[in-house]
């Protein structure tokens, strides 16, 4: 006989037989897979890659937070407010979950080491004595920069507390913990509806705070912050985009 077979308990579980005997722990293979899954993603979501089939991984990465991250809000609070979709779905729910914390990690971490990479750039073309280089230490684009920085760090902060709340419902809902899943059985325990609202103002937090710095680099990107005149190397077909932003572009008219 199996441990997960040996540690059923006589509570009712999504998915999982009932045992004669109630015991601390109720998982089966789902639950040891997504168990492993959250720390592979966790894992993940601390991964710097530079670059990805050649082209700079940060733009590249973070269309998958500006993109899953909302979705994911938007899911955890129709779950939240619909627990018995949670419980048909949570198995699908809960990988979309955590493809999302890693990606959202991976965006954030390489953005990090985008941003040091531009700072160095900018930093030796000072040394060998180039002209005014845009993004100093002091320059509004340098500041817009930082924003974006910032906003990509909380984002990736919110997103996996979002992601630990969305864990812990479900696992709720599986009954892998007896003792705590009776504590949340009913729906109107203040533990149930504190975890409901942690879960929802999470979920908005998460979908505000990604679409926030996915805004603040874009306008980085695109030459909308931190260049009030804009400058000949921002001209539309001018800017040279697999540049880092702050790095000036040789004009050779």
């Amino acid at each position: 006989m199996s441990k997960a077979a040996s540690i059923v308990t006589d509570a009712p579980s999504q998915g999982k037989p009932a045992g004669p005997q109630a015991k601390a722990l109720n998982y089966d293979r789902v639950d040891i897979a997504l168990a492993i899954g959250f720390v592979l993603a966790l894992g993940a979501s601390a991964f710097e890659l530079k670059t990805l089939t050649g082209l700079p991984a940060h733009p590249l990465l973070l269309h998958i937070p500006v993109i899953f991250a909302p979705l994911l809000g938007i899911a955890a609070i129709a779950f939240t407010v619909k627990p018995e979709w949670r419980k048909r779905y949570g198995i699908a729910y809960a990988i979309g979950a955590l493809a999302t914390m890693a990606g959202t990690g991976m965006a954030a971490a390489v953005g990090e080491a985008f941003k040091e990479s531009s700072d160095q750039a900018r930093e030796g073309l000072r040394a060998a004595g180039a002209a005014l280089v845009a993004g100093g230490p002091e320059s509004a684009e340098a500041k817009a920069i930082q924003r974006h920085a910032d906003l990509g760090g909380a984002a990736r902060v919110v997103v996996f507390a979002l992601v630990v709340a969305i864990m812990i419902q479900i696992a709720i809902d599986r009954n892998v913990v007896p003792a705590i899943a009776k504590r949340f059985a009913n729906a109107r325990a203040p533990l149930a509806v504190a975890l409901s609202a942690l879960t929802i103002v999470l979920a908005a937090g998460a979908a505000g705070v990604v679409t926030a710095a996915g805004h603040a680099g874009a306008k980085v990107t695109f030459g909308q912050e931190g260049r009030p005149g804009g400058d000949a190397a921002d001209r539309q077909g001018d800017r040279d985009f697999s540049q880092p932003p702050g790095v000036p572009v040789r004009d050779d008219d």
